[in-house]
């Protein structure tokens, strides 16, 4: 057993929607939990700038890099919540 056949679905955050991107069958016994991974990549980019001084080329340097497209070298992931998925009693 590779611990795959124990996922009983996988749920995918696209902003504040949550997408249910697969389902496998679990075991009886096994518990249901809720898991928030982030991914966080490293990428870096050289920017000119022409400015009036270091701090305001810095801040045109933030603004340029939120429209460029940064290719991702490396990327860690990092466990941000957990908790037992205990359903609610009606």
């Amino acid at each position: 057993m590779n611990g795959l056949e124990h996922i009983v679905g996988i749920v995918a955050r696209k902003g504040n929607h949550h997408i249910k991107t697969g389902v496998t069958l679990a075991e009886n016994h096994m518990k249901n939990y809720n898991i928030t991974v982030t991914r966080i990549s490293y990428s870096c980019a050289d920017f000119k700038v022409k400015a009036k001084n270091i701090e305001k080329a810095k801040m045109m340097a933030i603004e340029m890099a939120g429209n460029y497209v940064f290719d991702e070298h490396e990327a860690d992931y990092k466990i941000e919540f957990a908790q037992e998925d205990v359903p609610e009693e009606k």
